[in-house]
């Protein structure tokens, strides 16, 4: 939502940003409560700032999110080729492969918590350690030691449910159940984007939460949410934009399952999603 300042607290809207391309000249333009023929509410568009909103309100209000309207692309463009991540704490049929990248040490072992059992990793080429842990399994925490003393949690970990201090935890993203399997995809052009900060969007600030406004953004007109950067943060507070671990959702928003059922929901409501990435 907008917090307006001064003489505008009648009007409540978003600021839109058209994203110009080099053909089409950037402009803005205000979200403002109407009332259309008949009664009702609605949204009405305006190309410049409302007419009356004052100077100083124009300058000084103040927004929690942001959207962004994507013109018509003139020219398509080609989808990104998806990489695979091999680096971290892989579930596989035979346990666990663990694969972590340290050139400096002399020795990387794997630690498994509770019980802190040690198990050695075997050094590969270009400074890469590998190893399969048979009896590892998704849900165990576990930290890589160096050179038999030193414990840190995994720099490619997925989760770091009590912060990115502590251990790590082993996660199988196989097992969520996605009901999106009709999900089309993405096209550049003719797109409504909503910036949202997960931390700020609801008084609980997590992903499960956020779920429960997925309905307001979609009847808002938006059409697709574009979330601030969500990687694992020392802390409560974060705008995101000095993460520490970049493949873990951060643990005060919820574990992996809970960004993969935001996503789920997005989707199942016709709302695409995309990731605010540093």
């Amino acid at each position: 939502m907008l917090y307006p300042s001064g003489n505008c607290s009648r009007l409540f809207g978003r600021h839109v940003t058209e994203k110009p391309w080099p053909e089409y000249p950037q402009r803005s333009a205000w979200l403002v409560p109407a009332a259309p023929e008949g009664g009702g509410s609605g949204i009405e568009i305006f190309a410049q700032p409302h007419p009356a909103l004052s100077r100083g309100c124009q300058r000084n209000c103040i927004m929690s999110g942001s959207a962004t309207v994507v013109p018509e692309q003139p020219h398509g463009n080609q989808a990104p080729s998806a990489g695979h991540n091999r680096l971290g704490a892989q579930v596989i049929q035979e346990g666990v492969r663990f694969r972590c990248w340290a050139p400096k040490p002399a020795q990387l072992d794997v630690v498994l918590e509770p019980h802190g059992t040690v198990h050695p990793l075997t050094r590969g080429a270009d400074g890469y350690w590998i190893g399969v842990i048979p009896e590892a399994r998704a849900g165990m925490s576990y930290r890589y030691r160096l050179d038999g003393h030193s414990l840190y949690p995994d720099p490619c970990s997925r989760y770091q449910p009590d912060g990115p201090h502590r251990p790590s935890l082993i996660v199988d993203p196989d097992t969520f159940a996605w009901r999106d399997r009709g999900w089309p995809g993405l096209t550049m052009h003719g797109q409504v984007i909503y910036e949202l900060h997960i931390g700020a969007f609801t008084p609980e600030g997590t992903f499960d939460a956020a779920v429960t406004r997925l309905d307001t953004l979609k009847d808002l007109g938006i059409t697709v949410i574009e979330i601030m950067p969500v990687a694992e943060f020392p802390g409560r507070w974060n705008w995101g934009y000095d993460g520490v671990g970049l493949y873990a959702p951060a643990h005060v928003y919820g574990e992996p399952d809970a960004l993969k059922r935001f996503v789920d929901e997005a989707h199942l409501r016709g709302l695409g999603v995309i990731l605010d990435v540093v």
